[in-house]
């Protein structure tokens, strides 16, 4: 029976106590500690399997040590309990009930031991609160103890004591209603403050409540005398009202096989404990039953106790004997505890006493029918004891008939028959249990051929021929077909005795069912993306493709020598994302489309590449069914299904960027399809077919990275079926694969890593935290906790996010994080996998189901951060061949249910199957829509993952797009709070607050995100607009010559310094800043502009009119260059041409036109006499701005001149 150490650890419990001894001072809560260290010395002697828990409480529970038998762990721990602040028993109770339940669940009896000061901590009023408050009775049997450190005539025990009462009745009361009834628990005071009186207390406490049982043990002649821990209660009948307690002598009365007793409801279990024999051995048997020896041994004589019982099993004793046969025969033995009162004795092993010889006692309900399969338990007993001759014992076996074993032996007509049944009512539903079908023929030929009854196997043939001459004429022709084929199956003289031989089902081709069943899996398929097809590049997009030269130059080899990103890939700063025919298939796009970016076309190519990868993982399925579980064509439809409509794919195929993914699952199964055709030829034409999956493992690598790892499914795949080869060649022909696809496996890795330039990439701990933490178990806790994530991402994929980087995931680091037990959760998931493909699957099913496993772990593994580290925390993209495995697992599992007999359990995984793929389609509908755009797509990441800066970050850039400064403002800022380090958070925040006309802060940002990152060029071209504009040249000019020494080739910034030298008076340098800006960005329209505009302003006239037609050639449809060239026009007086592109320009600037675009072009017509339109040119500058002076001005002017 565990026990709970409760102490009180308030402040109340630090008052000294009274005491005429002035030599030595104590405070209650020293006495409390010196009784609970006589408590432990108690347990340790007489009680020493006893678990304890030590919990101490003040305003708030701690656990300080969980259960455990190390007492040792619990005096230290009472030295270094933190003081607490207020007395809370409520809580306290409430903590000891959560741990009781996790660790001993409701049916194990508990005792709790309350050690507190006597104080209740609260008045009258507060203590009938409590009293309601108190998480009382507990829902397990419980005794609660209450040991008040006080004096017995203080008050304010008098005033504590009728909570204590409450708590101790409570507990009584749900303790009688239990089976066993256990004692009552009391209130225990001390009969005077101090430390003898205390431990005096607790030594009447033990003594009533951790006796020690002591009996003997008979077995015929023989007998021991042993100890039951923990001490038997006495056990009420739950219909009469009879007690019953345990005699003091215990009588084997028979003997039984352990797998027929069964598992028959025990009242309480016990250890049965041999008492260590020496030399001189007690042959006495007085003192048996309840014993409760007295503390006064000492530690030395403890040791030499402890000493002679170290290893009784070296010494004769009964107990050794029995516990030795029963375990070698597997048997139990039957015992009689008392009149009407039985048990059973099993051999027992505990970890922390592997070399004892313990027995198990069950205790079994009173009364003679216990345990009903083993019929009347009173008539056992020695042979001879009998005068009639009783029914053979057990009356009933408790092992069941079952026909899913590997094989079977009919000891009776009745069995052979059900097995032969079974088989008929297959038959009579196919195509439905076709598996079913060939697993019963299978299991009953192999039983047959053992058995050397071949008959057997020419009569099942015949029932199987009459059965396909009854099907009605509405039965699918594939009936008939499987029922012929494996009656001729069964009289095949080639096969039919060769027990190594197994019969497969028909391998028909119904075209009007698959076509159907395409078709449904195409519509699934494609609906969620339709939404999102009228879209925008987003997110990695823009890197990817609209800004990435590989996609839109006239080279078609560039993408062979550049990463993903267009980089070089040996350079260092490469991501070494080698994905050539990705970046191929975006050139396709773009030069189809005429050589234009349109997205449309980009995602529906996405979208029919994700079609044709769920009719190649249905086609993939079919044949790993086919090959492990007899063809079920319902498992792999019923994955497919799910594998079209999974939520987790949206990322891939909505999002461009993915097409590497689905490109990679596409060739991933295929090369799969390739080496199944490699493996079920045996001729030359296998290794053909061999080399062409290997050719298609290395296209597929050079769609993505983890598309070689085909090539290890593979391997799994075969070595999992090389059993259905039996003959040499065949096996010859399986190692010679293998050894080449390892060797291909090798070959294409040592491509891979020559391609890199032999180096790795380098990432930024804001890139994948954990692998950047320097304690190897936070690694190893946040790695696992991530791979939780993943599976969740699975099942229940409501949580989706485009980028999990920063702080989206926080490291583990405490192992007191909650999130451990997430990781916890993970591997016992795995472990019950385990279990189920060991213990409760047969062989093929076994098969499938490492199949499906290894299909998740595989594709997985270069993400999962084992070899190398990645550049990501949680990317869902890499989970889209993966999820094939995970939807082939839930496939497997709706398969299983769906064979149930109960017809209940079949209607009701239909439906839980078709509200999965609703719930999924739905899903993935929403985040479809969620792909449309940057703006959704950033918000919906502010839900799943608000710790992220990145997510701030940009969603603070699509509010500055949207013209919500506030809120990009306030999402900047907060990007920054969550990563002080987030230089480029503080340069976009400096620019809105430089646009705010906030130079001061902005300033203060800039200069913020240059100590972060010196050679950050943008930060230093905008310091040195901020400097501009407070009319801080040098230093301004200072800090554009700085961001041009970090990057050479900056024409932004060459525009900038030109603007600065123009305030600064210095036209020459400006025009040559500006030159220098237009040779390295031929379409910096800006620079143009400002250029002609200078020429024009400086009178350099003839030098505007050269650069023209280049910036017309270069910016045609700029309203910025079209205005500049109307206004030089209009100076030389060319009316006609200075019209032209004023009109072009307004046209141009459509909604962003501005008042000065119409009183210019009012000025053009005013001078050219057509005063009518220069009129209203001027009204419709002064529409958009009623204040503009020189709209007004030349109004009044003209119309002044026609009033004269």
């Amino acid at each position: 029976m565990p026990s709970v150490i409760l102490i009180d650890v308030s402040l109340s419990m630090s008052r000294p106590v009274p005491t005429t001894d002035t030599t030595e001072s104590h405070t209650r809560f020293t006495i409390a500690t010196a009784a609970i260290n006589s408590f432990l010395d108690y347990l340790s002697v007489h009680a020493k399997f006893e678990y304890v828990a030590l919990v101490s409480f003040s305003s708030v529970y701690e656990v300080a040590v969980p259960f455990t038998r190390d007492f040792d762990t619990i005096r230290s721990k009472l030295l270094n309990l933190e003081e607490g602040d207020k007395t809370c028993i409520d809580t306290a109770f409430l903590g000891v009930n959560q741990l009781v339940l996790s660790e001993w669940g409701c049916q194990t009896p508990v005792q709790i031991i309350v050690v507190t000061d006597g104080s209740s901590g609260v008045g009258s009023i507060g203590r009938n609160r409590i009293i309601q408050a108190l998480p009382l009775p507990p829902s397990y049997p419980a005794k609660i103890h209450i040991l008040p450190i006080v004096s017995p005539h203080d008050s304010c025990l008098q005033h504590a004591m009728p909570l204590y009462q409450k708590i101790v009745d409570s507990a009584n009361n749900i303790s009688n209603h239990s089976n066993g009834a256990l004692s009552r628990g009391s209130i225990y005071c001390p009969d005077q403050l101090s430390v003898p009186g205390v431990i005096a207390t607790v030594n009447r406490l033990c003594e009533q409540h951790y006796q020690e049982f002591w009996c003997a043990l008979k077995c015929g002649q023989l007998e021991a005398r042993v100890q039951l821990f923990p001490a038997p209660q006495t056990v009420t009948h739950e219909e009469l009202t009879t007690s019953y307690t345990l005699s003091n002598q215990i009588h084997v009365i028979g003997f039984i096989q352990q797998q027929d007793l069964g598992t028959p409801i025990a009242t309480s279990k016990h250890l049965v404990i041999p008492q260590a024999q020496t030399g001189g051995n007690i042959s006495g048997k007085e003192n048996y039953g309840s014993k409760t020896p007295t503390k006064e041994g000492s530690s030395t004589d403890s040791a030499n106790s402890e000493e002679d019982m170290s290893d009784p099993s070296k010494i004769p004793n009964f107990c050794v004997l029995l516990h030795g046969a029963l375990k070698v025969e597997g048997m139990a033995a039957i015992v009689q505890l008392g009149t009407e009162w039985w048990g059973t004795l099993t051999a027992w092993c505990e970890a922390s006493r592997a070399r004892r010889s313990c027995l198990l006692l069950s205790v079994l309900r009173p009364g003679t029918s216990a345990a009903p399969w083993l019929g009347p338990l009173d008539q056992l007993g020695p042979a001879d004891d009998g005068a009639t001759p009783a029914e053979a014992f057990p009356v009933r076996s408790w092992r069941s008939y079952s026909g899913g074993g590997s094989s079977c032996a009919w000891a009776r007509p009745h069995a052979l028959l059900a097995d032969v049944q079974k088989v008929l009512r297959h038959a009579r539903k196919l195509p439905d249990k076709t598996q079913h079908l060939y697993k019963e023929l299978n299991r009953l030929r192999r039983a047959a051929i053992s058995l050397g009854f071949s008959e057997l196997l020419t009569c099942v043939g015949s029932a199987l021929e009459r059965e396909c001459a009854a099907l009605p004429a509405t039965a699918p022709p594939e009936c008939a077909l499987q029922l012929a084929h494996a009656a001729a199956a069964l009289r095949d003289p080639r096969t039919a005795l060769d027990i190594k031989h197994t019969l497969q089902p028909l391998a028909a081709n119904f075209t009007p069912i698959e076509k159907g069943r395409e078709t449904f899996d195409l519509l699934i398929s494609s609906l969620p993306y339709l939404v999102s097809l009228d879209g925008d590049f987003v997110f990695d997009d823009s890197e990817a493709i609209v800004k990435n030269k590989d996609v839109i130059s006239e080279s078609w080899f560039d993408p062979f020598y550049n990463d993903f990103w267009g980089m070089n890939i040996k350079s260092n700063l490469s991501h070494k994302s080698y994905r050539p025919l990705t970046i191929l298939t975006f050139r396709l796009n773009y030069f189809l489309n005429g050589r234009q970016l349109s997205v449309i076309h980009f995602k529906i190519t996405n979208m029919l590449l994700h079609i044709s990868c769920c009719l190649l993982v249905w086609a993939s399925f079919r044949h790993i069914c086919s090959k492990i579980k007899s063809s079920n064509v319902d498992i792999a439809y019923t994955s497919a299904l799910i594998f079209a409509v999974h939520p987790v794919h949206v990322e891939a195929v909505s999002g461009i960027v993915g097409r590497a993914d689905v490109l990679a699952a596409n060739t991933f199964f295929l090369t799969f399809l390739l080496y199944n055709k490699a493996m079920s030829n045996s001729s030359w034409i296998c290794y053909i077919y061999l080399m062409c999956s290997v050719i298609m493992s290395g296209i597929s690598m050079l769609c993505k990275e983890n598309g070689i790892t085909v090539l290890g499914f593979c391997l799994i795949f075969d070595i999992l079926n090389t059993n259905i080869y039996n003959t040499n060649k065949r096996k010859a022909s399986t190692i010679i694969r293998i050894v080449i696809t390892l060797l291909s496996i090798m070959l294409l890795l040592y491509g891979r890593w020559t391609v890199m330039g032999g180096t790795k990439p380098v990432f930024k701990a804001i890139d994948n935290p954990a692998a950047f933490a320097e304690n190897f178990f936070t690694r190893i806790r946040t790695y696992n906790y991530i791979y939780f994530l993943n599976g969740v991402l699975f099942l229940w994929p409501q949580w989706l996010c485009y980028d999990w980087s920063m702080g989206c995931i926080p490291l583990v680091e405490n192992v007191l994080d909650n999130r451990n037990s997430c990781i916890l959760m993970l591997y016992i998931y795995v472990l019950l996998i385990i279990c189920n493909i060991i213990f409760r699957n047969s062989g093929p099913k076994k098969r499938l189901i490492m199949l499906a496993v290894c299909l998740i772990i595989v594709p997985f593994s270069p993400a999962s951060n084992i070899f190398y580290s990645v550049g990501f925390v949680i990317a869902e993209r890499i989970l889209y061949i993966p999820s094939a495995g995970y939807c082939l697992l839930v496939g497997i599992g709706f398969n299983t249910l769906l064979n149930y007999r109960s017809q209940l359990i079949c209607k009701v995984a239909k439906f839980m199957f078709l509200l999965l793929l609703l719930i999924y389609e739905t899903r993935s509908w929403q985040r479809s829509l969620d792909w449309q755009n940057e703006y959704s797509l950033f918000i919906s990441g502010l839900s799943v993952c608000p710790l992220n800066a990145k997510v701030h970050y940009n969603v603070a850039k699509v509010a500055d797009a949207s013209h919500h400064t506030e809120w990009a403002l306030a999402e900047y800022k907060e990007a920054i709070r969550l990563f002080p380090e987030y230089y480029q958070a503080m340069n976009n925040l400096a620019n809105l607050l430089k646009n705010e006309k906030k130079y001061q802060e902005a300033e203060f940002y800039l200069t913020a995100a240059i100590k972060h990152k010196p050679d950050f060029p943008a930060a230093w071209m905008n310091l040195g607009i901020v400097l501009a504009n407070t009319k801080r040249y040098n230093e301004s000019e200072i800090a554009y010559k700085t961001a041009l020494t970090y990057r050479k080739k900056y024409p932004d910034c060459l525009y900038n310094l030109g603007n600065l030298y123009l305030e600064m008076n210095n036209t020459f340098l400006a025009m040559e800043k500006w030159f220098d800006a237009i040779n390295l960005n031929s379409k910096h329209d800006l620079a143009w502009t400002n250029l002609m505009a200078l020429l024009d302003n400086t009178g350099q006239i003839n030098k505007a009119l050269k650069i023209i037609p280049k910036a017309l050639a270069e910016l045609p449809e700029s309203p910025s260059v079209n205005f500049a060239i109307a206004n030089i026009y209009g100076k030389i007086n060319e009316y006609e041409e200075a019209e032209k592109y004023f009109k072009k320009s307004i046209k141009l600037f459509n909604s962003k036109v501005q008042a000065i675009h119409y009183a210019n072009l009012g000025v053009l017509y005013h001078r050219w006499k057509k005063y009518s339109l220069a009129e209203e040119m001027y009204l419709n500058a002064l529409k958009i701005d009623p204040f503009f002076k020189s709209a007004q001005r030349n109004l009044h002017s003209l119309r002044k001149f026609k009033n004269k």
